[in-house]
This record gives C-alpha cells, structure tokens and sequence, in this order.
C-alpha cells in the first residue's frame, strides 16, 4: 500500500511531467473500475442471501431461537455495510459541488444533527465572517457526521463535544474535540489507511472515507489526540476547492 510518502512522490511527479500525471489517472480510472465491478459482483449475492434468510425468518419464525442464527444474521447485515463503505470509498473523489452561504448551512447541520438524542450534547463554536464556499455538501456532510460519531462512541455519557467553525481566508477550519478515552499513540500512523479499526464492529473505512473526501476538495484532516484526556480532528478546506 502506498504511504504518504509515496503519495507526495507521485503528486510531485504528477505535476511535473504531464504523460505521467495522466498515465496515473488512468490508473485510477481502472482501479476505480475494478473496484466498483468487484462490489457489484459480491453485492448481488449477498442481496440475495440475505432475502433468502429474511423469508425463512418470515415463514419459520422459530429459526430465531437457532443456534448462530443472530449472529449470522449480523455479519451478513456488516458484509452490506462494508459492501456500502468500500462504494463510498471507491467514489470519495467523485464530487457534485455547490455554492451555499457556510455561517447558514453550519447552524442547520448542528441543528439537524442534534435531533438525534445521542448527539444531543453538541456545542457549536461559529466565527461570524464566513463566507459562501464551493463544496460537495452531501460528501462533506458525511464527513463531518462521521467525525462526530466517532467522537460521541470515544466520550462519556453526557459529555460535551465541542464543534468549532472559522475561516481563515482562504480556508475553512473545522474542529471536533471530545473529551474521550484518546486514540493510542501506536496507531496515530496508520488511523486514515483503509481496513484499520480498533472497534470490534468497524469497517475500518470511516476515516479513509473522511480523508478521500477531504482531500478531493484540496483539504487536509489530522488528528492531535492524548490518551484519557481527548481527541480533537481537524480539517481544514479551502472555500473554493477548484480556484486555488
């Protein structure tokens, strides 16, 4: 797998040597291909598996009460999620942008975030002078919904998590800080690389998502975290992706 390293050769490269920067979205292009072929192959049987085991439920509700039948239940329902994630994953970089005013759309996904009790606890921290930005609304929104997730499962129960916004011409800051168990320091290089979790029911795709998408925007995403006091994540976008 590559790393960061190789990443900044091949973008260096990239914008050095116009042959090679397009031979590497070809690249892309089959890897983006073969991927979504793959998923979509494993997808189908796995819908219909899962119908399959939903009817016998339905007609033989005492297969219920069967040894292992809740849990196989449960890791066909991951398997769809990871089949859902590895999209997500595969189309990061595929963006639909829009133009919206970002100190009305901020106050709106807190607000409608907070309808769900779990993230009830959200203080949000604003600057007044942001400004109308050029981003893929529902990518970012799955970014930062992601973020908090993570976030409120890291904290105590009742505990505050603080989501700060501000700009800082030409880049939008965005900060989720918890007060939570701390990410350990053995992982912190390899928290945005693909299939690594330490949850017991993870994907191991949330984060990677978050930073394809981040950086499908010219954005960066880092993490400063400190075992039992916290974690805080930031990323930092600029308000017109495509005109830097």
């Amino acid at each position: 797998m590559l790393n960061e390293h190789d990443l900044k050769m091949i973008h260096t490269l990239s914008q050095n040597d116009h042959e090679f920067s397009e031979l590497m979205n070809k690249i892309k292009e089959e890897q983006r291909f073969c991927l979504s072929k793959i998923s979509h192959e494993v997808r189908n049987p796995v819908t219909l598996i899962n119908s399959s085991l939903q009817l016998i439920e339905q007609q033989h509700p005492e297969v219920k009460t069967f040894a292992f039948w809740k849990e196989t239940m449960e890791d066909l329902s991951f398997l769809r999620t990871l089949l859902d994630e590895l999209s997500s994953f595969n189309n990061g970089d595929i963006l639909h942008t829009e133009s919206k005013d970002l100190s009305e759309w901020i106050p709106h996904f807190i607000s409608t975030i907070k309808c769900s009790p779990s993230f009830s606890n959200i203080c949000l921290e604003m600057s007044e002078n942001l400004p109308t930005v050029i981003w893929d609304f529902t990518k970012i929104r799955q970014v930062l919904h992601n973020l908090i997730r993570n976030s409120w499962e890291a904290s105590p129960q009742d505990s505050d998590l603080i989501f700060k916004v501000s700009f800082e011409d030409p880049f939008i800051q965005i900060s989720i800080k918890d007060h939570g168990c701390g990410i350990p320091s053995s992982i912190h290089t390899t928290l945005f690389e693909p299939f690594q979790t330490t949850k017991s029911n993870g994907t191991g795709l949330g984060l990677a998502i978050c930073k394809k998408i981040v950086e499908s925007h010219h954005g960066t995403i880092s993490v400063f975290s400190q075992t039992k006091k916290g974690t805080t994540v930031t990323i930092r976008i600029p308000s017109n992706p495509f005109n830097i």
